[in-house]
Order: structure tokens, then C-alpha cells, then sequence
């Protein structure tokens, strides 16, 4: 996440703004003016998926288990990388299920996948109540096992009698 600082003088007509390594100073002729500016700065922050499951994951972080701490962390750093670096205010539907396909095509099985999918949402609800999404999770496995025979599917019943 960009940091953003402000720094007033004195007399608090001169902002001094600081965003990531650029530095502006602005200077207003009423201090009210100034503080109107400060405040429109504050609420302009670009936040990033990745920047929210930071947050989640600090405000979290006392009441969870050390390990799921860590798991938070491993699919904020690893997974659903389509996303971490979008504005969480721009984000829609598309973009949200084309990371979930990516972590398909890798072969994640549907109960990982499901797990993304809620913490996901959890992270997002603070951020984004109005965002009402649905992710298909259309998963299929590379093979099914046949139950009824306890064979795979490749295997021919015939070759195998002895």
C-alpha cells in the first residue's frame, strides 16, 4: 500500500503531503480551506485487494491460530494474484472468477478453492458491502472413481481376471 502522510505547519495553511516517495506541499490562504484538502486526500486512498487482506489479517491476527495466520498469508502472497493488485473499489464479478479459474486450471481441489473463496469474501465485505458476487467454482477432477468396482475408469475388467 501507497503511505500517505500530511504534515501542517503552524499556522495550518501549508500541507505537506507525502504519497509513496513523491512530496507536495499545497498552501491555502484559510486554514479551513487546508483542512477541506486534507480530508478529500484521506478519502481518495487507493486501496488494493492485497492491501485489504493485509488489514483483514492485522485485525484478525489475535484472535486466530498462528498456522491460519500463516495460510492467510500464503494465499495473499501466492494465490488469486489476478486480483491483489486492483483498486478494491473497481473490481467486478469478472475479474474476481477469472483469478478463481487461474487457481482451477492449476489443479486446486474445489474444498481449497471454496476456502479462497470465503476468506475472499470476508476480506471484501468491509471494503466492498455493495459488491454481491458469485463465483462459480467449476471444478471437474481429471478422473472419477468407479465405486462400484473399485477400479479407475481406464482400467479394463477383462485384462485383469487371473
Amino acid at each position: 500500500m501507497c503511505k500517505k502522510l500530511l504534515y501542517y505547519n503552524k499556522e495550518g495553511s501549508t500541507i505537506t503531503m507525502k504519497i509513496g516517495k513523491y512530496t507536495i506541499a499545497c498552501t491555502f490562504k484559510r486554514k479551513k480551506a487546508a483542512k477541506k484538502a486534507s480530508e478529500e486526500f484521506k478519502m481518495e486512498e487507493i486501496l488494493t485487494v492485497k492491501d485489504c487482506f493485509t488489514a483483514y489479517i492485522n485485525d484478525v491476527r489475535e484472535k486466530l491460530a498462528a498456522a491460519t495466520i500463516k495460510g492467510y498469508e500464503n494465499i495473499r502472497d501466492k494465490h488469486l494474484q489476478h486480483i491483489m493488485p486492483m483498486n478494491v473499489k473497481t473490481i467486478n464479478d469478472d475479474d474476481i472468477q477469472h483469478a478463481f479459474d487461474e487457481e482451477i486450471e492449476k489443479g486446486y481441489s474445489k474444498k481449497t478453492l471454496k476456502g479462497y473463496w470465503t476468506l475472499l469474501k470476508k476480506v471484501l465485505e468491509s471494503h466492498r458491502p455493495d459488491l454481491k458476487t458469485n463465483v462459480i467454482l467449476n471444478y471437474e477432477p481429471e478422473f472419477k472413481w468407479d465405486t462400484t468396482n473399485r477400479r479407475m475408469p481406464n482400467e479394463n475388467p477383462e485384462t485383469d481376471k487371473t
